[in-house]
């Protein structure tokens, strides 16, 4: 069994301070508040009661977008209260693509363990697309410029850059990798293996399987209104530790029914597995799973 530790012993920490020993790294739009409401479950997992909190490679370096957290020492105070857990864990599904949060966490929190959930490029940028609409960010444009005018999902929307960055610092066995569709086919059996990962007992989700997050157009003004509310970062923060898991899967329900989802041009699809080619095949062999039905959408 891994043994882990609290944090990096060569840093400026004090020894009450404790961070995680566990983050789920991403990808945005990929399962992630799926994957961190199960765990959370889980009585040997703390998960910090923030979800993406932005924390590392933000707070130290010279973003624009800054950290929630002024320091080190405030950001550990999140876990103030994982007891005698076995697993700390943080979910921040944008660590994965942000060049610099993998340099910090290593330097943190050396001995972490790391969990990725990736989703075919092509449907996790129509997913966020999606989910800017929902939030009233794209009220006229269409996917296809969205798109044309979106360097980040166009240059850095793949993934084999980005776990090579991770598996280059912690090492590959300290990373594991899990599909969008392993969580929607599996779900009992990939919780049970990021169990095994992690080395605490394996348990069945105590939680209906459901979707979390859905995107798409707001079904009128109310609809717009109830998915506005309920992604409120803010409230979200305070409210989401001391909410139990029935109320959160209500709340999540609610907001889906406020949205219609979209549809996908053909043509576009095809287009778009067609740039993502050569990383969805890098990632293949990069992670060892077959992901052939990705590129499917070049031969129709």
């Amino acid at each position: 069994m891994t043994t882990f530790t609290d944090h990096a012993p060569d840093t400026d920490m004090t020894t009450t301070e404790r961070l995680p020993n566990f983050f789920i790294i991403g990808a945005a739009r990929s399962a992630t508040s799926s994957l961190y409401f199960y765990l959370r479950e889980h009585p040997e997992i703390f998960m910090c009661p923030d979800k993406e909190a932005q924390f590392f490679g933000f707070f130290d370096t010279h973003r624009a977008h800054k950290s929630k957290y002024a320091s080190l020492d405030e950001y550990s105070r999140l876990f103030e209260d994982a007891g005698d857990a076995k697993i700390i864990g943080e979910a921040t599904p944008t660590y994965l693509a942000l060049p610099e949060s993998a340099a910090s966490i290593h330097k943190y929190c050396p001995d972490a363990r790391l969990l990725a959930s990736l989703r075919n490029p092509v449907d996790r940028a129509f997913s966020y697309y999606e989910m800017s609409r929902s939030k009233g960010h794209e009220k006229a444009g269409s996917f296809e410029d969205w798109m044309k005018g979106n360097r980040f999902w166009m240059e850095g929307g793949g993934y084999a850059d980005h776990l090579q960055r991770y598996i280059d610092l912690f090492g590959k066995d300290t990373l594991k990798v899990v599909l969008f569709e392993d969580i929607q086919e599996r779900l009992e059996d990939t919780i049970a293996e990021i169990h095994e990962f992690l080395g605490v007992t394996r348990r069945r989700p105590e939680t209906r399987p459901m979707a979390y997050n859905q995107g798409g157009s707001p079904r009128g003004l109310a609809g717009a209104m109830v998915y506005r509310l309920t992604t409120m970062r803010s409230v979200n923060r305070l409210l989401r530790p001391l909410i139990p898991s029935s109320v959160v899967g209500a709340v999540h329900r609610m907001r889906n029914k406020a949205v219609s989802p979209g549809q996908m041009k053909p043509e576009t699809r095809k287009r778009l597995v067609g740039h993502f080619h050569d990383d969805i095949l890098r990632t293949q062999d990069l992670i060892n799973r077959d992901l052939g039905h990705w590129l499917a959408a070049e031969k129709q």
